[in-house]
């Protein structure tokens, strides 16, 4: 019955893992135990809240759900996969609403369900970052040397200069597997090496964060600057933490391929690892052409919103930078906000069974 206090009278958390409903396909678990945080939706994936990598999507999957346990296939089985092209994608996908750039847009009255994405067009094209941020602003002066993680083949992550990492794939433009063997800068986050940089856009008006009205410590921090080669990407998966997300793009043009959340059941085996859009296994995904893509192309200026519990594969058809901020919708704000407090007592919990054990062991 330990208590935790967060300045709202009432708030009391008790036992190993609490529960709550969010709507009629969503669930939303946090674990005691002091280092995670699982929410379920429809199909039984998990979020840890502390994760700060923009790109992760967290397993298991439970088997069974929906009545497709038998989905998974093992990971040692033979690849049998077959190249889909972007015609076939484009040919079979839902084009994503455009809406003009003055559009406002209510994001706090509909049932989040009902939520699908949006491009506005030209929205960020005023925006002062739109005539600065070019690859020799990024690779000159103090944001020049600044130093950022750039995710490279299989994973790999290399720590460099913004400005090397900039000239590496500017030096060696056009060649053969460029965009894998150069890697991809995803998830900068600049603000806390270079803070100047949020004098230079303006966050759309829609976009109402709700992670502000929880303590400063609690903030995740997922705003991102996105740069790299023409064929870098960002493999699919699904914001964590419950969020929407709005990106705009900068320089060069960006490809977005989203699914709905229904259709994840086609998009993640019993593992939860995700199918490759471009090189699907049909062995591992038997369904995954019942998952209908929504398609769109992002110009400089232009800003898309993507909601929350949509996956989505992000493609660079040019060399770009894009500006990315995952925001926290009122309608989940109670959910993580429990979440957070379940947390912080499974580390009370914790701490006040060490200082037990220790009394124990002391006596």
């Amino acid at each position: 019955s330990t208590q935790v206090e967060d300045g709202t009278p009432g708030m009391k958390l008790k036992g190993n893992v609490t529960c709550l409903s969010i709507f009629d396909s969503f669930i939303v678990q946090a674990f005691l135990d002091g280092t995670t945080i699982a929410f379920d939706l429809g199909t039984s994936q998990s979020f840890p809240l502390s994760d700060s990598d923009p790109t992760a999507f967290f397993p298991p999957i439970c088997h069974g759900h929906g009545g497709d346990s038998s989905t998974g296939a093992s990971m040692d089985d033979k690849r049998i996969t077959s190249v889909v092209t972007q015609d076939e994608i484009s040919a079979h996908s839902i084009p994503v609403t455009e809406r003009d750039a003055t559009e406002d847009e209510d994001m706090e009255s509909k049932p989040l369900e009902e939520y699908e994405p949006v491009v506005y067009r030209g929205l960020a094209s005023g925006w002062p970052a739109l005539r600065r941020w070019d690859f020799d602003y990024f690779a000159s002066g103090r944001v020049g040397e600044t130093t950022v993680t750039v995710t490279g083949r299989e994973g790999k992550k290399t720590a460099m200069m913004l400005k090397d990492y900039i000239s590496s794939f500017r030096s060696s433009h056009g060649a053969e597997g460029n965009a894998q063997e150069l890697g991809y800068l995803r998830g900068w986050t600049y603000e806390k090496d270079c803070a100047e940089l949020v004098q230079d856009f303006q966050i759309p008006g829609w976009a109402k964060d709700w992670f502000g009205r929880l303590p400063a410590k609690e903030d995740p921090c997922f705003r991102w600057i996105f740069v790299g080669p023409g064929g870098s990407k960002t493999p699919l998966h699904v914001d964590p933490c419950l969020t929407h997300a709005w990106l705009a793009q900068i320089v060069g043009r960006k490809r977005f391929i989203l699914y709905s959340p229904s259709a994840l059941r086609h998009l993640y085996d019993a593992d939860g690892k995700t199918v490759d859009v471009r090189e699907p296994n049909r062995e591992t995904f038997p369904t995954f052409d019942q998952a209908v893509p929504y398609e769109v192309v992002l110009h400089p200026g232009d800003v898309i919103f993507v909601p929350a519990g949509w996956a989505h594969q992000v493609e660079c058809v040019d060399d770009s930078i894009s500006l990315t901020h995952n925001f926290l919708p009122k309608q989940n704000f109670s959910a993580i906000r429990a979440c957070m407090l379940a947390n912080r007592l499974g580390k009370v919990v914790e701490a006040q069974r060490r200082e037990v054990s220790a009394e124990k062991n002391g006596s």
